[in-house]
């Protein structure tokens, strides 16, 4: 007998909130065509007890499922360790009369079937949602319902707006948009978490059923940062799932405060380096005086000097002194009453 081969076909599929999972569609061809089998089979109606998944011939347990984006289902269940290890379980989603079989099955590493990953689906309407599990190694069939209300995972609030009135910030949101009609306001209740951005801590988380809160004692010197999130409560079925969280709302202005050791410790350095600059100048030019050495004058200067003294040398005619002999000497007396003109013409 010639085995088929094994078919796969992975892909990765990012589901909500930054969550990845590998889907195998499927294992092998046997087991494609034995789903494709068991999805046209009636499964019954059954209450929790009757085709339940609590049997001895079944080895899955812990299902889960959660709808998100209002036509998305994601549905996991957790494989016994006494499972064999050859079998592989179908999933079928049943909306009243509708089967909608998997489109894509989540394996884990031994290549079980741990879940199926189901879009476009309408839940509108449709208040109750059942799961049918069949596995390839015998015609047993299980079944686990479930209310709409109770696995749907919301969307982020809307329409978040803050305002400041009298040193208060009151804060209002309205509520998402859900896979049922719901009007009544207090089918719901939310979670607000609130961070201080500055040293990223969690200033507070508080749940409130109002669609406004008021802080009264938020320090205006810092900034904070607000998300919501909501789910249904016990009045309209209780989610099991808080929904998603909305984009940070921030609150007032960062402004760090600065430690009060930052200002002494600027001050010493700004001295030390100041008095380092100091101590290096003095060093410097005290040590350029006492070691100065006086410059000998220039070569030009020295050759102005030599040519100068050359040239007076040169210039410079000595005095000729000659011998006259005395041969008489007269002594004139001068009259007083001459007068001046006189004199000058007795000369």
């Amino acid at each position: 007998m010639i085995r088929k081969p094994i078919c796969r076909m992975t892909g990765k599929y990012n589901l909500i909130l930054g969550i990845a999972v590998v889907a195998t569609n499927f294992i092998s061809s046997q087991a494609e065509d034995f789903c494709e089998k068991q999805n046209s089979i009636h499964f019954p109606e059954g209450n929790g007890r009757v085709g339940g998944c609590r049997n001895s011939s079944t080895y899955i347990n812990n299902i889960s499922c959660k709808i998100y984006n209002f036509v998305n289902i994601n549905c996991t269940w957790d494989m016994e360790a006494n499972a064999p290890k050859d079998i592989q379980y179908c999933f079928v989603l049943r909306i009243k009369r509708t089967l909608l079989p998997c489109s894509q099955y989540l394996t884990n590493e031994e290549n079980e079937t741990i879940g199926c990953h189901i879009k476009d689906v309408a839940f509108k309407d449709k208040p109750k949602i059942s799961l049918q599990f069949s596995n390839t190694k015998c015609q047993c069939q299980c079944q686990k319902k479930f209310k709409v209300s109770d696995i749907e995972m919301m969307k982020p609030p809307i329409n978040i707006t803050k305002q400041s009135q009298n040193g208060k910030e009151i804060i209002k949101w309205s509520r998402s948009p859900t896979v049922q009609l719901i009007k009544n306001n207090a089918c719901f209740e939310y979670e607000l978490k609130v961070w201080e951005t500055d040293k990223d801590v969690l200033f507070r988380n508080l749940t409130t059923s109002k669609t406004e809160h008021t802080f009264d004692d938020l320090d205006k010197d810092k900034q904070y940062s607000v998300q919501i999130r909501g789910r249904k409560i016990k009045n309209c079925g209780l989610s099991k799932f808080w929904g998603e969280w909305s984009e940070p709302l921030f609150i007032g202005e960062d402004k760090k405060k600065i430690p009060g050791w930052i200002f002494p410790l600027i001050c010493i350095i700004v001295m030390v380096f100041v008095l380092g600059t100091l101590l290096y100048l003095l060093k410097r030019y005290t040590l350029t005086f006492f070691t100065a050495v006086i410059p000998d004058p220039s070569s030009k200067l020295k050759f102005w000097f030599s040519s100068s003294e050359l040239y007076f040398q040169k210039c410079a005619v000595p005095a000729q002194h000659e011998c006259v002999p005395i041969s008489e000497i007269e002594i004139v007396t001068v009259d007083s009453s001459m007068d001046s003109a006189q004199c000058g013409q007795g000369h």
